[in-house]
């Protein structure tokens, strides 16, 4: 089967990402310590029209005139150009599925968060990161356990609670190891507080 990607810079999936990553908390990490806290004092605890008032021009400039951004944004371009089709034939066989749908939308952010669309099959890779297929094929494995186990009403994993499924769906990316470099450009080291969980199904 063949699939399919396209790369889009768009201020309004960045902005969107800084708005939830400022106010959420997921997987025990508190985002918005992970910028300054005079940007995210703009963000968090602000209604959407208040934060996108400021995220826009903010990100806009960001894009403008920084460069590890524009580095950043070529160098995604050219790792997916040189790696996409190797990191689907990969996934499939680690899946031991075909791939749940044959195209994909990665939107580039500048929130050091990788946020993702199940039905949309689209995710959000940082341009400052230097990972891109990793982060492709985490969020990838994500949707292929989603469409082939969780939403499969015979399977055992359709009856976890959401938590132990999120658990569990993030521990199982522990299989993107140090086996499949370089393909992948660093291994996958998941969540602090599903470390146990990851070493013992590794």
């Amino acid at each position: 089967m063949s699939y399919t990607y396209k790369i889009v810079q768009d201020l309004e999936k960045d902005a969107w990402n800084w708005f939830e990553a400022c106010n959420k908390v997921g997987h025990g990490v508190d985002w918005k310590q992970r910028i300054d806290p005079e940007i995210a004092s703009n963000i968090a605890g602000k209604s959407k029209d208040g934060a996108y008032h400021f995220l826009i021009p903010y990100l806009a400039d960001k894009w403008q005139n920084d460069l590890s951004v524009s580095k950043g944004a070529d160098y995604i371009s050219r790792r997916f150009e040189k790696c996409f089709s190797e990191a689907c034939e990969k996934l499939v066989d680690i899946s031991g599925h075909p791939l749940y749908r044959n195209d994909f939308t990665i939107y580039l952010t500048t929130f050091p968060r990788g946020p993702y669309n199940f039905d949309q099959g689209a995710l959000w890779v940082c341009a400052m990161w230097f990972n891109p297929i990793a982060n492709f094929m985490h969020e990838v494995l994500h949707f292929q356990f989603i469409h082939y186990w969780r939403n499969d009403p015979s399977s055992e994993v359709s009856k976890l609670s959401d938590e132990s499924f999120e658990i569990l769906k993030e521990s199982l990316t522990v299989v993107l190891d140090s086996s499949l470099m370089p393909l992948i450009e660093k291994a996958d080291k998941g969540y602090d507080i599903h470390q146990e969980l990851r070493e013992k199904l590794h």
